[in-house]
């Protein structure tokens, strides 16, 4: 069972060079849904919530 609300992380794939913060972050919610947001706008971009099923698909359709 999912608790609690997780920090955002960054893809480790998005490397450390000049395209530091063209990413997606991604967070698990209170209800184990996945919240994603623009890394470059941080607390400013929209947040975008996602079930589950929703987010397994757009990573494997990556």
């Amino acid at each position: 069972m999912h608790t609690g609300v997780t920090g955002w992380r960054k893809s480790t794939r998005s490397g450390s060079g000049g395209n530091d913060n063209n990413c997606v972050e991604v967070r698990r919610s209170m209800n184990a849904d996945f919240h994603l947001r623009d890394s470059k706008l941080k607390s400013g971009s929209p947040v975008f919530a996602l079930s589950a099923a929703d987010f397994t698909a757009l990573a494997k359709a990556l």
